[in-house]
Order: C-alpha cells, then sequence, then structure tokens
C-alpha cells in the first residue's frame, strides 16, 4: 500500500524545532492562545492509525501524503471551534502559526416494536459496513487503547452510561429558494427544486426543555474517571433527531461490543428511554448487567416494586437484570 506517514515521534521533533525559531512575540502566542492545542496534538501518537489506514488505499498510483497532518487539522480545527472548512483553510494560510500546528420529518412515538426489529437486526447482522466505521475505528486506536493503558479507563467490570443529547442546526427546514418565481411573476408557493444547507437535519423532540428541534442527535457512550472526576468518552454517533433513544442505545452496544472487543461493558447505566424487554433481553445476551430508570408510562408492566427511596439514613439500592435474567441489586 502506498501512503506517506510523518511518524508521531517526528512530528513533535518538528513542533520543537519550529518553537526555538519564533520571535519572542510569537511565543508569547504560541503559549498562550495555543498552548492548550499542542499540548494535545503533541500528546495524540497517530501510529497506531496507520496500519488501519494502509488497508483503505491502493498499491499502485500516486501515494496518498499528509494523512496525519490531515487528522490533526481537522483536531486543531474543532479545538480552535470552527466549522466551516473553507474559512479553515484561509485561516491556516493567513496564519503560520496554525499552519505548523496541523503539519506535522416529526418525531415517531417510542415504539418496543422497532426496538424489537432493531434487537433481532443485531443477532443476525453486524455492522462492519457503517459509512461511519473507520472513524469509529480510528477513534479506539488513537484515544480509547491509549487511554485504557494509562488507566483513564478501567479494563475490568466496566460500566458504562448512554443517552443521547439534541444538536439543532440553524439551517432552515424549508430549505432556500435558488428560482425567481416571486421577483419576477410574483409566485410565492411555487414548486420550484429548493436548496437544502443539511438535508440530513430532521425534526426531533427536545425531552429536556419539551420542545421540537431541528437538526440531530448524538449518541454516547462514556465511563466515568473517579480519579479525575471526568467523563471518558467510549462512543459516539450523530443520528437523525427523528430516532427515539431506545433504537440508538442497542446499536451502540452492538457496534461498541464490534469495535472494542477486548473491553466488554458489564454493567450499563441508561434513563427511561430504554426502559424495554427488547433492551433487557439484548443485555441479558451479551452477559451486560442493565440499570435503567423505570418509565413512568410502563405503569401496566411492572413485575416489581417501584424505584427505591434513598436518603442520609438509608443505604442506596438500584435494581437491574443480571445475565441469569434475574433482577439484581447494585
Amino acid at each position: 500500500m502506498l501512503i506517506s506517514w510523518m511518524s508521531h515521534d517526528a512530528y513533535c521533533s518538528f513542533i520543537s524545532q519550529g518553537i526555538t525559531s519564533l520571535s519572542s512575540s510569537d511565543l508569547i502566542r504560541l503559549r498562550g492562545s495555543f498552548s492548550d492545542s499542542l499540548d494535545k496534538l503533541t500528546s495524540l501518537d497517530l501510529d497506531p492509525v496507520r496500519d488501519l489506514l494502509l488497508t483503505h488505499y491502493s498499491n499502485t498510483g500516486r501515494p496518498a501524503q499528509h494523512q496525519p497532518q490531515i487528522l490533526r487539522s481537522f483536531l486543531l480545527m474543532g479545538d480552535l471551534k470552527e466549522t466551516s472548512i473553507k474559512n479553515w483553510v484561509h485561516k491556516l494560510h493567513s496564519d503560520p502559526k496554525k499552519l505548523k500546528l496541523k503539519k506535522g420529518e416529526k418525531l415517531p412515538p417510542k415504539s418496543t416494536g422497532s426496538v424489537k426489529k432493531m434487537v433481532h437486526f443485531l443477532f443476525k447482522h453486524p455492522l462492519k459496513k457503517c459509512s461511519e466505521r473507520l472513524l469509529q475505528e480510528i477513534f479506539v486506536l488513537a484515544a480509547i487503547v491509549p487511554s485504557v493503558n494509562l488507566g483513564l479507563i478501567p479494563a475490568d467490570s466496566l460500566t458504562a452510561a448512554g443517552d443521547g443529547t439534541c444538536l439543532p442546526v440553524p439551517s432552515s427546514h424549508y430549505g432556500i429558494k435558488d428560482c425567481k418565481c416571486y421577483e419576477e411573476d410574483g409566485i410565492w408557493g411555487c414548486k420550484c427544486d429548493r436548496r437544502y444547507s443539511d438535508p440530513d437535519a430532521r425534526w426531533g423532540w427536545d425531552s429536556s426543555k419539551e420542545q421540537w428541534f431541528y437538526g440531530h442527535s448524538i449518541y454516547m457512550l462514556s465511563c466515568y474517571n473517579r480519579d479525575f472526576h471526568v467523563d471518558m468518552p467510549l462512543y459516539f454517533r450523530f443520528v437523525g433527531a427523528n430516532r427515539h433513544d431506545s433504537i440508538s442505545g442497542v446499536v451502540a452496544l452492538a457496534e461498541y461490543r464490534e469495535l472494542c472487543p477486548n473491553l466488554p461493558i458489564r454493567n450499563i447505566v441508561l434513563d427511561s428511554a430504554h426502559d424495554n424487554f427488547p433492551t433487557y433481553h439484548l443485555c441479558r445476551e451479551w452477559d451486560i448487567t442493565p440499570f435503567i430508570d423505570l418509565n413512568p408510562t410502563n405503569n401496566g408492566n411492572r413485575t416489581y416494586p417501584g424505584a427505591v427511596t434513598v436518603n442520609e439514613k438509608k443505604s442506596s439500592c438500584l435494581h437491574g437484570w443480571t445475565s441469569h435474567g434475574q433482577l439484581g441489586t447494585l
């Protein structure tokens, strides 16, 4: 496979040599506004990603160049809160310091039947051909594996939490008119084609704010690090705003299981959106103990007592399904 790759050691050496050639004013600026970005880029070792990317390039023709630099560029772009690639390219060429750093619809109601169909599908079909799979694999090699090696993510008895969050976009769901029907003929409601800035955006319901929003949802799996009091990301995926968290949850567990077979989730904490029998069944089959908040709309389906009250005189007690299909206590 033909690919040009600058190693992590070579990149760090390049940065060190570049810093020594800076003027005093540029050095102050670098250690000020760019210090956090510099630490992140020099700490991120992309060498493990090389072998993964090799399989996605042809073994003939001109070698692919600057692959780690492209990845660092996107990381720096996000760290500096730039969302436009066009603007980012302009900023890179207008600011040598950034260039050096870079180098080296409506919501359907919740349906247990839909979740059941998805669980049945997951038992028979792996998710290896998803379009975002390569990015997920890069994230595992560059972030999760080093975090496990550093002890930031526990290697045994991993307890994870899953939840979705809303991501509204400023794009209009009506689209933008490209015709001149109104200006020339006074026709406002014409049927001409329209241009959509974000064609994948959908209408969804934000349960926390109790309002509709237009955009996307991000579903995430994370684990809590008690020493540093931070959540460590394990998995994340952009999905349509109209997709219910109950469906995204089972997909997330399935894809994470394929991405990190050596780092299995033993306990999963989920909100009431995931309170359905197909999710419990999936967790039991995969030896995962779920701790799920009971959905208040499922009062007629409860077999066990409701939530346990906790106060300063009583120990906390959470119920979940064990791998043997029995109700367990954490």
